[in-house]
């Protein structure tokens, strides 16, 4: 047996974590176990655990992972668009998140349609959304974004999490690409307040 190279503890991680993307998209969240992340992963069960003790843990830092990716791309729209009012900005940020595809967002659609018959991962929801609406205030501070509370509210986070589940479940994609202008206007009319 190849003796495994020393990694640090976050590059481990994320070897980790590009696994359970995979074993994720491949199996479904329910479907996949932890057993099936340390086999493919190639730690042992003691090595494996020293970085993570359950799904869920994982499943946390691939959603913050994907929170640092949606702001690393508000930041490319914000700087090539720096003319754009606030209340602009955020529409279009708000299109780019619904519209953007990327490895985690499946996932993060699997967690939405588990959560209902899974009490850990609606607490694991719940803690992601308290993080995500502290970890976008700041970043909308930091960029001199200021909006209305109105991205904050529990009807907006639902109407885009639907969006999500159409887009995924639905296959409705190609709809929403091409009705783009009426989801600009969907979200004026939401984030007008």
């Amino acid at each position: 047996m190849a003796k495994r190279r020393r990694l640090r503890a976050d590059e481990r991680k994320r070897e980790i974590q590009e696994v359970a993307i995979r074993l994720f998209n491949e199996k479904g969240y329910g479907n996949c176990t932890l057993t099936d992340i340390i086999e493919a992963s190639g730690l042992s069960r003691g090595g494996f655990y020293h970085h993570y003790h359950d799904k869920v843990e994982i499943l946390y830092d691939l959603m913050m992972a994907g929170n640092m990716y949606r702001i690393s791309e508000n930041n490319g729209y914000i700087s090539e668009h720096a003319g754009v009012d606030a209340k602009e900005t955020l529409v279009e940020i708000t299109l780019n998140r619904i519209l953007d595809e990327n490895e985690l967002k499946n996932i993060y659609v699997m967690l939405l349609q588990e959560m209902r018959q899974d009490k850990a991962l609606r607490e694991l929801y719940d803690k992601l959304y308290d993080d995500s609406i502290e970890l976008m205030s700041r970043h909308f501070e930091e960029c001199g974004l200021k909006v209305e509370d109105t991205w904050k509210s529990d009807f907006f986070n639902a109407f885009l999490n639907s969006l999500f589940l159409g887009m995924y479940a639905l296959d409705a994609k190609e709809i929403f690409e091409r009705e783009k202008d009426t989801l600009r206007k969907v979200f004026r009319v939401i984030l007008g307040g």
